[in-house]
């Protein structure tokens, strides 16, 4: 042993000795009683500062430090000042915690401290091993009130899959489930972190504010019944339950945290400091020993906090429940245009339940089944009047009870689950072709999913690209952005009789675009919204959009674009293609019209390697004609 670190073990050591000396002279400490000596909160500041304990990764996690893009230093993502005592403590670790070591073990004379924040509390008291009373945070009323429906020995993180009918939920959504042993499943809690967006209505506002973190975070607490009846009744989206490997001491510390966080600490962003994001924090807290974190600097995706869990050994399970509009889609899959029909006039009140004679036997008891079931649908969505519920529920019932019983049908098959699929994060490097000017392509995604990407763990209609970008060299050019993709998401989503859906897409960020004869890079946000059906093929979609466009090669610098847009999009677990036509013309500003067409394709080799083939055609005055093959590699969580 070397002399440096043989010193640096007795000094420690000699800090460990002083400390337990000073514990143990104080008063009553054999009874646990809370320190209140100034001369021991010496000695432990000086034990703390000699073995760095602001840098323990529980006590890091706790305060949510981490280390800015642009610095060396730590910074809280908190935004709340009210979550610190120091008045550096969102910056400066062991400040925050002497601050707080003072606050909850050295002033009797208030603490409120403790009831504020317990999870801080109890790890300052192990990690110490302060001669604390264990049972202090029995005396905070509104903890216990709040903490004790909670209790458990299990916790879940439950998946929700996309729901395209809304921006924010594309990438999907997790949340933390609680149980204990014997304890009705659809009783147990649930705890939900998401935006406060109770007071924003308009789609676009809401995407705006959510991508600048203009709502506050909050935790909302509901038993699973209400969280399914939301999630997979109202929205259609199905649930994926993964078990935790956690423990009923890591539990503990986890809700008691979660405690500290669940009024409007952090300000909520779609794309990074999200929902996901967040629970996995506070699964960080009850694991910080695992570094859960460490991938995450920028975007986070729901699914990809679910494959970080499951690599690092929390997760081994897998509970599939489809939503409640897929499983009656799968039980009403073989009915005619008349059956479906008949099915949403009954369950509306258009159509008395008993007539149906003009059904065999067999076909009145599958409709009057599935008509129970879509009636359940839309009285969960609030879709069906008041009193209309009232005629219809007891004639429907009446009915449905003098015919024999149907056999149970069998469940939608299980999709593979979407951990499974591709990861987000891809590197690309690609061919060109554009009119016979040969050029290579390179590209970086932060996170892309697109139509004809491997569809494995994904919903079928969703598209989405995060810092997505692509730079080109073609002959006897230097190198140019072809495209910047800040947010670029689509919802291909087919309507059905059953089932009314919008199709809509939305982007922001840079793309080459032509106008007039020239093919300039321009700035654009544009949203486009339509209607999309299955037509056997594939599913058929058309979308009127609207699109903001600025750059030097536009009269007045802006142009403001109205588009239409046709495609056809077959998407499958190997090959998948999409032919597109679109016209676009300026309404403001310019005066010039372009038109696109063309057909992609895409090929998976692996779960995370790729190609993809476009061809296109394309202009303004003047059609040229473009090949771009890509062979693009997934890699992260």
């Amino acid at each position: 042993m070397t002399l440096i670190p043989l010193c640096r073990r007795l000094r420690a050591t000699a800090h460990s000795v002083a400390f337990a000396v000073a514990a143990a002279s104080l008063p009553g400490a054999g009874a646990q009683a809370a320190p209140d000596d100034a001369n021991t909160y010496t000695v432990v500041s000086a034990r703390i500062a000699a073995e760095q304990i602001e840098r323990d990764p529980g006590w890091l996690a706790l305060l949510h430090y981490h280390h800015p893009l642009d610095s060396a230093g730590w910074k809280s993502h908190a935004d709340a000042s009210s979550f610190f005592l120091a008045s550096a403590g969102n910056t400066d670790p062991r400040a925050e915690l002497l601050a707080d070591l003072q606050a909850l073990f050295f002033n009797a004379a208030d603490t409120s401290a403790r009831c504020r924040f317990p999870a801080r509390y109890e790890w300052l008291r192990e990690r110490l091993a302060l001669p604390a009373d264990g049972t202090a945070l029995e005396a905070c009323a509104a903890l216990q009130d709040w903490y004790q429906p909670l209790a458990a020995n299990r916790v879940s993180i439950d998946f929700a899959s996309s729901y395209l009918e809304n921006p924010s939920s594309l990438f999907g959504h997790t949340f933390l489930r609680f149980g204990t042993p014997g304890a009705p499943l659809l009783l147990t809690p649930t705890i939900n972190y998401a935006a406060d967006s109770s007071r924003e209505n308009g789609k676009l506002a809401f995407i705006i504010k959510g991508l600048l973190g203009g709502f506050p975070g909050v935790a909302d607490q509901l038993p699973y019944f209400r969280r399914l009846r939301s999630y997979s009744d109202n929205e259609g989206r199905a649930i994926w339950e993964y078990p935790l490997a956690l423990d009923a001491a890591q539990i503990r510390r986890l809700l008691l945290h979660l405690w500290e966080i669940k009024d409007s600490v952090f300000d909520y962003y779609f794309v990074d400091e999200n929902c996901s994001y967040r629970t996995l924090a506070l699964i960080a807290v009850a694991r910080p020993d695992l570094d859960l974190l460490r991938a995450y600097n920028a975007e986070v995706v729901p699914v990809e906090t679910i494959r970080t869990l499951r690599a690092s050994g929390l997760i081994n399970a897998t509970v599939y429940r489809p939503s409640a509009p897929r499983e009656l889609s799968w039980h009403t899959r073989g009915f005619s245009t008349a059956m479906l029909r008949a099915v949403t006039a009954i369950a509306r009140g258009q159509q008395q339940p008993d007539d149906l004679s003009r059904w065999r036997p067999e076909q009145r008891t599958q409709i009057l089944s599935a008509a129970a079931e879509y009636f359940a649908i839309l009285v969960n969505r609030d879709q069906i009047p008041i009193t209309t519920r009232e005629q219809v529920m007891p004639a429907l019932l009446h009915e449905r009870l003098q015919h024999e019983t149907p056999p149970a049908a069998a469940p939608p098959p299980t999709p593979p689950a979407p951990d499974t699929g591709h990861s987000g994060r891809a590197a690309s490097v690609g061919f060109s072709d554009r009119q016979g000017r040969l050029g290579a392509e390179v590209g970086y995604d932060g996170f892309r999913h697109t139509l004809i990407d491997r569809l494995a763990g994904y919903d079928p209609g969703a598209e989405i690209t995060v810092l997505g970008t692509r730079l080109r060299w073609e002959e006897g050019n230097s190198g140019t952005l072809e495209r910047l993709d800040l947010l670029r998401v689509q919802s291909q989503a087919p309507s059905s009789i059953l089932f009314q859906q919008s199709a809509w897409s939305l982007h922001f960020g840079a793309e080459r675009k032509y106008v007039n004869a020239e093919r300039p890079l321009l700035g654009s946000f544009g949203y486009a919204s339509g209607r999309a059906v299955n037509v056997g093929v594939g599913v058929l979609g058309l979308t009127l959009g609207a699109n903001l466009d600025a750059g030097p090669a536009l009269r007045g610098d802006t142009g403001f674009e109205g588009a239409v847009r046709v495609e056809l999009t077959r998407q499958r677990y190997g090959l998948s293609a999409q032919a597109f036509v679109e016209y676009a013309k300026y309404l403001l500003g310019e005066s010039s019209a372009r038109h696109r067409y063309g057909l992609r394709f895409g090929l998976p080799l692996t779960r995370q390697l790729a190609i993809t083939v476009d061809l296109e055609r394309a202009g303004a005055k003047q059609d040229e004609n473009q090949v771009v093959i890509e062979l693009r590699h997934a890699f992260g969580p």
